[in-house]
């Protein structure tokens, strides 16, 4: 592996790519892998805020760069620095945020958030429409999306729609695959009624349900008066 390469590579990427403002500098570190084995790491660190906003083993990289290039590797760098640096949002990212403004059920404090506004939007305006995510169990409803992060399953709540201040998010955690947002898409459409076939054959299997519990309910009635009966009988 050419550490060296790779090394160069980033720094000079970084260099290119970003602002003096934001004081990225890469740096090579020496750990102890989880094996205990000495590792060599790169680190992005945001000198502004003294944060780590990259941090991976170098031989990790390496797997990486023997999959996809090395060229690929460096452009799917960048725009994760861009996301995470500049702030360049998306329809289907992911953003650790808060919505502090929020009123009665809707979800309030630090959480996950998934941008759903078009991207014309989300370059120009200081407002991104969202939908909130949450860790805690939720009924199975049309409206309730499973999407997971890092391995811990959430759902995004396509009822709970709302808008944030883009200032308002602050840590990029990943983006939803086509087919991931086309699950988040159907929720959202039958939030807003925008899909009539589905939310008619919603309200056709809700009518049904009702229409079973009513009658499950008169033939509860009818076997109690049997037994209720046949007491009775026991007693005469």
């Amino acid at each position: 592996m050419d550490y060296n390469r790779i090394f160069d590579k980033i720094d000079e990427m970084v260099k290119n790519e970003y602002p003096k403002n934001y004081k990225v500098k890469v740096i090579f570190n020496q750990e102890k892998d989880f094996n205990g084995f000495t590792e060599l790491t790169i680190e992005l660190i945001d000198e502004d805020y003294n944060k780590v906003v990259y941090h991976k083993y170098l031989k990790e990289i390496n797997l990486e760069i023997q999959k996809i290039g090395f060229s690929k590797y460096i452009s799917n760098l960048k725009l994760f620095l861009g996301k995470i640096i500049r702030k360049m949002f998306s329809r289907g990212d992911i953003f650790w945020g808060s919505n502090e403004i929020a009123n009665g059920s809707e979800q309030k404090g630090y959480r996950p958030f998934l941008i759903i506004s078009n991207n014309m939007n989300n370059k120009y305006s200081p407002l991104l429409t969202v939908v909130p995510l949450t860790t805690q169990h939720k009924k199975n409803l049309p409206t309730h999306k499973t999407v997971m992060i890092n391995d811990i399953q959430c759902t995004a709540l396509c009822e709970q729609i709302t808008c944030v201040q883009k200032t308002d998010l602050t840590k990029y955690i990943r983006s939803l695959t086509k087919d991931e947002f086309k699950d988040i898409e159907d929720g959202i459409k039958i939030q807003l009624a925008l899909n009539t076939k589905n939310i008619e054959k919603l309200q056709k299997n809700e009518e049904k349900t009702q229409k079973i519990g009513v009658f499950a309910k008169f033939f509860e009635k009818i076997k109690n008066l049997f037994k209720k009966e046949k007491k009775n009988e026991g007693r005469n």
